[in-house]
This record gives structure tokens, sequence and C-alpha cells, in this order.
């Protein structure tokens, strides 16, 4: 995204060329991004060493197994089985230091600790169903 210089405080500017796209078959793609960029979740930045305790390997309530390793600044899911592999190498970023969004998604992770304060899990909402995980290691 190219910021530009205006005398309007805190103005966002984001333009795009779409390749072969006439005028009017821009349309809906510009209102799709339009809408993706003024409801875009605001997100944390988190050190490398924090979401370094989220990674690992969890196993859901239907018995799919996710891992999910920390990138820079957020986190990964790098492999699944079952449903998740619809979402593999989806990042996950942070929106606090324990819940977590998928990228231009709604649906949050809710990470979740033992009594030693340690990550042993997580509940994911998904289309309005809530999704338990457990960490395996």
């Amino acid at each position: 995204m190219e910021e530009k210089r205006t005398k309007y405080n805190g103005l966002q500017l984001d333009s795009r060329v779409l390749e072969e796209m006439g005028h009017s078959g821009s349309k809906a793609e510009a209102y799709a991004r339009g809408l993706e960029f003024i409801y875009k979740r605001p997100v944390t930045d988190l050190p490398q060493k924090e979401l370094e305790q989220y990674s690992g390997k969890y196993r859901d309530n239907f018995g799919d197994t996710i891992s999910i390793e920390s990138g820079d600044g957020y986190l990964i899911m790098k492999s699944g089985t079952g449903w998740i592999m619809n979402w593999q190498d989806k990042k996950i970023y942070p929106l606090t230091d324990s819940t977590f969004c998928w990228e231009r998604n709604y649906n949050d992770f809710h990470f979740t600790r033992n009594a030693s304060n340690k990550v042993n899990g997580y509940q994911m909402y998904l289309y309005g169903n809530t999704i338990s995980a457990r960490r395996t290691r």
C-alpha cells in the first residue's frame, strides 16, 4: 500500500491495478476490497518469544490434527487433517496476547492455559460453531 501525503490527517489510500479488467468490470472487486479495508481488524504486535509459546500440535474435538508455528508477527497453520486442510498455511494474527484471528476473517482463536500458565489448547468460533482443541505437544 502506497501512503500518499495529503492535508487530511489519518487518511489512508490504497490503490490496485486490475490487469485486463475494464472500468465496469472492476466494480465488484473494488467493492469487496473496500469493505475488506474499512472492516480490517486491528492487530497487536507480539514479540517472537511470546508467539513461540503457541507453536505446537493440536487435536480438535473432531479428531483432526493441526500444526501451528510462529511466523514474523503472526502464527501460521502449517498442516492439518480433515476439514482444517482447507486452511493450510493460513496466517493467524494476534488481536490480544491470547486471542488471534485469521487474516480477513472474524473467526477468533482463544488460546487456553493450564494451572501452570502454559498454553494447552484453544477454542475457535467458526460459522457459529465452537471448535475446541487440546495441545498434544
